[in-house]
């Protein structure tokens, strides 16, 4: 039993000893009540076959002590249950050890807590399981679960719940998942929850695009090609239609008429057809442009956002991943994380969470049910959130009560269990204090925020061409002037 997990607390255990002395049995059963095997019977090997038993429930013993070793006879001529009902009392007006974290909203610390509810989901719980019992409960609150408690094939406990272990407590809560390994080396319970949480990725949401984009965004590059191809084929056939002797000033009113400005047209019927086609084509692309630029305004496009664990891979996004979480997946489903930086202050939920709301190029892992507490935590100002889940789970977990190998966990509180899944009022006591941390955020309207914007790169463009051509122009009319003044 000490080098094996597995054992089943309810099984009826006969240990057979060759040579058996009545000094011993003191240090026989003082090892068998600390690895908490109570259904047993002890006997001595030798021809009288005697038989030995304890029970640490009696007078209220708790499973803790016993008073006395019963000897139950030889084994021939004993009449007597080996194996009675040893919880006459059950575990009634004992008193249970209970080491829990600060970690709402499953388990929170009332030291902490100056206003609001101080009593975390998972102890409410569990004071609706133990009331019914008569069954005290008393708590400390001087560990967290900050590294992940692992369990070794060699039977090697480390981590928080090698207090468990040890006896040094009796049960222990508090956000602790249920894995295989835990399952076979201690008792638990679980269903007061719900039957699984979802692990998703987080990362910031992705921004509005800058404004300046939005002009170029209204229609995709193709459209703009296709347009320019289309102004420079019918500058050229208005030109050569008309057999127009200044040939930019055909394509500079086409040009005009295109971006929405007025222009003189050229006399002559061939001349107001082709501009007349030319404005009625100029006219309908503009309306598309402008009700497409007023749905972008009033619809903001967001900058892509990261969405999947391949997009993670693609942009290289860095890990923010609290150490529990590292080693859970490390140890159980063999995944390895980059290490978060240590320029990163990635050590418990509120802070990594913070983190990754505040940089695009973090991500991170979190349950969906602590996120929904302290969502409202990372919303902007118009009560925005700054973080984007992915849309499918990485993983499942399951959250349990952990107590040591053998804790005698009667049918009475596995109903009460199953009836606060049912009635969910353990939901409810996560709603409650939900709203308690809720209550003091508020957020404002988003106001309408006015905005000239201007594509400087174009004006300045524009700027330099209109400058270039100005001065060519002078030079080329002054050279013109002086040619004409020395004839």
């Amino acid at each position: 039993m000490l080098r094996d997990f597995k054992w089943n607390p309810s099984a009826r255990i006969l240990i057979v000893i060759k040579s058996l002395k009545q000094i011993e049995l003191k240090t026989i059963f003082d090892v068998l009540l600390k690895q908490h095997v109570i259904n047993v019977v002890v006997v001595n090997g030798t021809d009288d076959a005697l038989l030995y038993t304890y029970n640490p429930f009696d007078h209220y013993g708790c499973g803790r002590n016993y008073k006395y070793v019963e000897a139950l006879g030889t084994c021939l001529q004993t009449d007597t249950n080996l194996f009675p009902n040893k919880l006459v009392t059950g575990l009634r007006n004992c008193t249970l050890r209970a080491a829990v974290p600060d970690r709402p909203p499953y388990a929170i610390n009332p030291a902490l807590v100056k206003k609001g509810i101080k009593m975390g989901a998972e102890q409410y719980a569990l004071q609706l399981i133990t009331e019914p019992e008569e069954i005290k409960v008393n708590y400390t609150y001087a560990y967290d679960f900050e590294t992940f408690t692992t369990i070794t094939p060699d039977l090697k406990i480390d981590g928080p719940l090698n207090k468990l272990y040890k006896g040094e407590v009796d049960v222990m809560f508090g956000e602790a998942f249920l894995v295989a390994a835990r399952a076979e080396a201690f008792t638990y319970i679980s269903g007061y929850l719900d039957i699984s949480d979802q692990m998703y990725f987080f990362v910031k949401r992705a921004p509005d695009v800058p404004a300046w984009k939005v002009l170029y965004l209204v229609f995709q590059p193709p459209v703009f090609l296709l347009m320019t191809i289309f102004y420079l084929v019918y500058s050229i056939t208005a030109i050569k239609f008309l057999q127009a002797k200044d040939a930019s000033s055909i394509a500079l009113k086409l040009l005009l008429c295109l971006v929405g400005h007025g222009c003189r047209i050229p006399r002559g019927q061939k001349a107001h057809i082709l501009f007349l086609i030319w404005i009625w084509f100029a006219y309908l692309m503009n309306s598309f442009y402008q009700s497409s630029l007023y749905s972008l305004i009033t619809h903001p496009v967001k900058e892509y956002q990261i969405a999947n664990e391949n997009d993670l891979t693609a942009y290289n996004i860095k890990p923010c991943i609290t150490s529990p979480l590292l080693g859970f997946y490390s140890i159980e489903y063999k995944e390895a994380f980059a290490m978060n930086q240590n320029s990163l202050d990635c050590t418990n939920i509120t802070s990594f969470l913070e983190t990754v709301s505040n940089s695009y190029e973090l991500y991170t892992l979190c349950q969906k049910t602590i996120y929904n507490f302290y969502k409202r935590m990372y919303y902007d100002k118009y009560g925005q959130s700054k973080l984007y889940a992915f849309d499918k789970p990485y993983s499942k977990v399951i959250m349990a009560m952990f107590f040591y190998k053998g804790f005698p966990v009667t049918e009475k509180m596995m109903k009460v269990v199953n009836y606060l899944h049912e009635t969910g009022l353990i939901k409810k006591s996560i709603t409650d204090q939900e709203y308690a941390l809720n209550f003091k955020h508020k957020f404002q309207d988003k106001e309408f925020q006015y905005m000239i914007v201007i594509p400087w790169y174009t004006l300045a463009a524009g700027y330099t061409i209109a400058t270039i051509t100005l001065v060519i122009e002078i030079v080329y009319k002054k050279k013109g002037l002086n040619k004409a003044s020395s004839q």
